[in-house]
This record gives C-alpha cells, structure tokens and sequence, in this order.
C-alpha cells in the first residue's frame, strides 16, 4: 500500500508555497507514525480542482471519526500541531524581515531572535518548552507579526494557522490532549504528499482509510491520476458554489467545466481503468442559495435541461458528469453534499464510501 504513495510523491512533489505558509514544514519522525493495529489500510485517491471544498471536506471526517483515535495516535496529532505552531510563528518572523515591519515594542526582538535560533530537530515536540511557547505567545500580541500574518494570507486560507496561534498557551499544556476540533484541523504528511486518516472499526475489525490529498496540485492533476497505483477508490470533490467562478489561472474556462475535463482525465486513465470513482458535488446548499434568478445554461450551449430551481440544477451538473460516464464506460457514483466542516456530512461521505467499497467487494465476486 505505501508504494502508491512513495510512487505518487516522485511524481509530483507536493509542496507549494501556500500549504508551507499555512502549515509549516511536519518532520514526522519514524517513531511517530499513526498506527491502527493490524488491521488494513484502503488506498482513495482525493482529487480536484477546490481546496476549500476538500478542506472543508477532511475536516468533517475526521469530525465525526476523530473519537477512534487512539492515545498513541493523539500523540502523534500533538507534535504537529506543537512542530506547526513553531514554524508558523518562524514563516511569519521572515515575513517582518523582508517588508521591513518592526516589531512592537522592540523587546519582542529577543523573543524573535530566540526563535530563530531554534530548529525543530533541536526540541522535544511532545513537550514544548516554556521560553518557546511564551516567545510564541507574546509575538502572537505583537502588531508587527499580525500586520506580516494578515499579508502571508490576503490571498489564501487562514483560519488552521490563525486558530492554533490563539490556542498556543492550551495546547502547550504538558497534559494536553488533542480535541475533536484540533486534529480535525491538523495536517498530515508522508514522504511529501499529504495523507488523510480515517480510522474505521466495523464487526471487531480496526482498519482505516487513507486519503492521498492531490487537491492543491489539481494544475498537474493528470500527472498524478497517472502515477496511481493499489487506489481501490477515487474521489473527486467538485465545489458546486462556484459553477459560475472562472478560474485566473486557467481564463478560458469556468471551474465546473474544468471539473468536467479532470473527471474525464480520470475515466480515461488505463491506471484507474477498473477503480470506482466518486464525484462529491460540494456546497449543493450555497449553490441553490445563488441560484436566485440565475440559469446555468451558460455552463453548455448544447444542454437544455438548465434552469433557475435547485431540481433542474442538481439534473443538469449531474448529467455533466454522466455524460462522460457513459462514454468511457466507467462506473461513477454521483452525491451532493453540503457545505461547511461538521460531522453530519463526515458521516455522509464516509458512508457512501463504505457502501462503494462493499458494492465493488461483491461486484468481484460476481454477486450484482
């Protein structure tokens, strides 16, 4: 199973520049690997075009199955966050120095010039120490550091990095423990490409999903629908809120219709050639709240089954994607979900997951 994803990160590094500002740089030492006893591992491959909805998306799974974490595994959520909240602080020091933003008052200098000593090989990230979560916390105040954090992120997601810098004195507690919401915002990475855990348990049986998050190289998406291997299940997450919002990097298209050649990327890639696919059309809510007058005829001047209500809308997305399904002869599973972080919706997906795998254990056996 680990050959999909050393194999998926030689192909495509996973490393731009806005996940390395909002997350830091994770060393994840050997020692410090999530385990889920010996039971198995099932291999999805998580793509698309929007980061928002495949945050949101990750965040309400690990919501609503955070609670089957173990302590060891919670441990291994406390020294990411503890390794996050340093480099953080460290990527928003570097920002002060190159816009040449003092800080306020200069005392806070030693605080800066502390940490800036300090590597994160050098200290124990199971117990951060004191000098270290007080320089933290005091820079935290500083007008300075928060005029440099507010430029970092004008264009990018902020609220992971802003969230555990306000949490800094409770989560360098020597007896913290993780909560729901703080490991549903933590991020993990293995050998460069970010992975997505989900432990499961089912008849006795402990075992997990591990998501293999592509969404932020969706540029070189076929790059990596190419360099997949063992993936018993694909899921494109499609942000249907923004069916009307052209894409600056790719001016020719609109984000649906760029969803659209993704999808068919992954119906005709001979790696995928027999693996399921699931299309989550996200945020199905703020999409029929911006339905208010509005048609999505534009999205296919061959398509006439457009209009303004969310019924016609929902048939019209779908058969976006059908239509492709049945050209390629793929099997695709179609679902809405809404919008925001929470459990309800972890469930959801998690769910239509189970019912996907089940499905395809039964279709092998030759039981429709």
């Amino acid at each position: 199973m680990q050959q999909a994803v050393r194999r998926s990160a030689r192909s495509g590094h996973h490393s731009s520049r806005t996940a390395k500002k909002e997350y830091g740089n994770i060393d994840q030492s050997a020692s410090l690997k999530l385990t889920f006893g010996s039971g198995d591992e099932t291999l999805i491959l998580l793509i698309g075009s929007s980061e928002r909805a495949s945050w949101f998306l990750q965040r309400s799974m690990k919501l609503a199955y955070c609670h089957h974490y173990s302590k060891a595994n919670k441990e291994v959520f406390r020294h990411n966050i503890l390794c996050n909240i340093f480099q953080t602080m460290r990527e928003i020091l570097l920002m002060t120095r190159d816009l040449g933003i003092p800080l306020q008052p200069p005392s806070n200098e030693s605080h800066a010039e502390n940490l800036m000593s300090k590597t994160q090989d050098s200290l124990n990230w199971l117990h951060m120490p004191s000098d270290v979560s007080t320089a933290i916390a005091e820079l935290w105040k500083d007008p300075g550091v928060l005029e440099a954090f507010r430029r970092m992120y004008r264009f990018g997601k902020y609220e992971d990095s802003e969230y555990f810098l306000n949490s800094v004195q409770r989560v360098t507690q020597k007896n913290y423990q993780p909560s729901s919401e703080d490991i549903s915002r933590t991020v993990m990475e293995d050998q460069g490409v970010r992975n997505v855990m989900i432990p499961r348990k089912a008849a006795g049986r402990r075992f997990c999903y591990r998501f293999i998050d592509t969404v932020e190289s969706s540029a070189s998406g076929d790059r990596w629908i190419d360099a997949s291997e063992d993936i018993s299940l694909v899921v494109q997450v499609v942000d249907i809120a923004d069916f009307d919002v052209t894409n600056f990097g790719h001016t020719s298209a609109h984000d649906a219709q760029r969803d659209v050649v993704l999808f068919k990327q992954i119906c005709s890639s001979r790696w995928l050639a027999k693996t399921p696919l699931l299309v989550l059309l996200s945020n199905a809510d703020s999409m029929i709240d911006k339905l208010e007058g509005q048609s999505l005829h534009h999205q296919s001047a061959h398509n006439s089954r457009e209009g303004p209500d969310a019924t016609s809308a929902k048939s019209f997305l779908r058969a976006l994607f059908l239509d492709a399904e049945t050209k390629y002869n793929t099997k695709v599973w179609i679902e809405f979900v809404g919008s925001g972080a929470n459990a309800e919706i972890g469930k959801q997906v998690v769910g239509h997951i189970d019912k996907i795998l089940t499905e395809e254990s039964f279709r092998m056996y030759g039981i429709r």
